[in-house]
């Protein structure tokens, strides 16, 4: 799952609304393309592991003793977790929708 231009990275859960979403926070040495990353990641793992919003920082907040400290996280967007639970909510849809046609 390596990939050069990453040097440091973890996923942590957000919940918003009730949803659990999996928000990627990454250490990277050029802007991040969320497709290609997913599409990556997608050949290693089912999609229920893969990240909903990736967070590209300059490093990652570490606490005295050098761990991550998660609380120290930018939070997401709540624009962009209600944008990605109402494509969900499509994609749940757009089956039954097909099916009736």
């Amino acid at each position: 799952l390596k990939l050069p231009f990453v040097t440091a990275c973890t996923v942590q859960k957000w919940t918003h609304l009730k949803r659990a979403h999996l928000i990627a926070y990454v250490v990277a040495a050029q802007d991040l393309d969320q497709v290609a990353l997913k599409q990556h990641l997608s050949r290693f793992l089912p999609p229920y592991m893969t990240p909903d919003i990736w967070i590209r920082l300059n490093e990652l907040p570490l606490t005295a003793s050098g761990k991550l400290n998660p609380y120290q996280l930018p939070k997401p967007d709540s624009r962009l977790l209600e944008e990605f639970s109402l494509e969900n909510k499509l994609k749940d849809i757009y089956p039954t929708i097909v099916d009736l046609a």
